[in-house]
């Protein structure tokens, strides 16, 4: 006849809580740091901000870290905030970190950034024009309105312009 593993199972958690007297001991704090990474151009120049469960907020650099001890054990939640327009963290801004007793766990987060404007020359009107557009490709706006090129093939100025318009300079050719 078998007997049934209840004692043994019983035992087994007496003794990871402590004892049989009632008494739990508490689990020792773990230690999170959180990093962060920047890349691309037009960099974030302000750093960022962190928070961990809706704390206060943290700054950390642009490619920094922070670290936050005597965290209880369990699942946390890890948010990225204060990225510029022209960035994005990679995999979302928010993570959930598992905190183990008395372990270091790093959670990582990866900006990337874009530049803002991208300046550019065309012709599509036969007459070379400099303009510039938002990197996602609105709010264009045409630089330059002179007539007759504005630079060469080999993409310098020439220096010309019509004695009807000012030059670049915002002067008329003739003063």
């Amino acid at each position: 006849m078998r007997r049934p593993a209840t004692p043994l199972l019983l035992l087994t958690a007496l003794t990871a809580s402590g004892g049989g007297d009632g008494a739990t001991k508490p689990l020792p704090p773990g230690t999170l740091t959180v990093a962060v990474t920047t890349t691309g151009v037009d960099l974030d120049v302000n750093g960022y901000t962190v928070r961990v469960d809706g704390r206060e907020p943290m700054t950390v650099d642009r490619d920094g870290s922070r670290t936050v001890d005597e965290l209880g054990v369990g699942a946390h939640t890890v948010t990225v905030g204060g990225v510029a327009s022209n960035c994005a963290v990679d995999g979302g801004p928010t993570r959930t970190a598992i905190v183990r007793p008395a372990e270091l766990l790093l959670v990582g987060f990866a900006v990337i950034c874009s530049a803002r404007e991208i300046a550019f020359a065309s012709d599509r009107d036969g007459d070379t024009e400099l303009y510039v557009v938002r990197s996602d490709g609105t709010s264009l706006r045409r630089l330059t309105t002179r007539r007759g090129r504005d630079m060469d093939r080999g993409g310098r100025r020439t220096g010309r312009a019509s004695p009807s318009r000012p030059s670049a300079t915002g002067r008329s050719p003739s003063t």
